[in-house]
């Protein structure tokens, strides 16, 4: 997550794309690239997403002021339970200029089952960068999140590069659109035929 290197020399990566040109992004093409931002972490802003699953507890959104100018919220990974409280990982809580390297994320898509925020608490059920961020009074504030990625922290919390980047897999709707046009071809020429015939007859 934390790279001491200039970002001209961060490898697969780009800069972030500047505050003016956030309201012009189209996420879907933004989305999973690997990007450079450089700024400041304020702690004090940090918020917690309540995760479930193999291995619950939270994920670490902290808000970095960017050199360039603006917000941009970077999940800095997971914590257990037991590391919620910030007292209990002061060693990743890290002060002055910092390069955090990672993965564009889009916001999270909320559904029926999904709990009601708790901003008073700093708890969050969902990733969704502009409800954080007009809660927290970020502004401008980038429309996605940086995953962070595995790079060591001081303390060893939180840990990141958890996250796992899920790209669709349409082959198999594919097929079967293909599979239907093919019998409504066949349809079709088949009642050619079979007209052409009555008519011959």
């Amino acid at each position: 997550m934390l790279n001491s290197r200039p970002a001209s020399t961060c490898r697969r990566t780009q800069p972030l794309a500047l505050a003016v040109a956030w309201p012009g992004l189209r996420l879907d093409e933004y989305a999973y690239r690997h990007v450079v931002a450089e700024g400041i972490f304020e702690h004090d802003k940090e918020v917690l997403i309540l995760r479930a699953g193999r291995e619950s507890g939270y994920d670490v959104i902290t808000p970095v002021r960017l050199n360039s100018g603006g917000y941009v919220l970077v999940n800095r990974g997971f914590v257990p339970f037991e590391r919620k409280e910030k007292t209990s990982r002061l060693a990743g809580q890290i002060a002055g200029p910092i390069a955090v390297t990672g993965v564009i994320r889009k916001a999270e898509a909320r559904n029926f089952f999904t709990r009601d925020d708790n901003p008073a608490l700093g708890l969050y059920f969902t990733s969704t960068p502009d409800v954080i961020a007009k809660q927290l009074g970020l502004r401008p504030a980038a429309p996605f999140t940086i995953e962070a990625d595995a790079s060591p922290v001081p303390g060893g919390w939180p840990k990141g590069g958890t996250g796992r980047i899920v790209l669709p897999n349409n082959h198999f709707a594919y097929a079967l659109t293909w599979f239907g046009l093919a019998i409504a071809l066949f349809g079709v020429y088949a009642a050619f035929a079979w007209q052409n015939s009555w008519r011959s007859a």
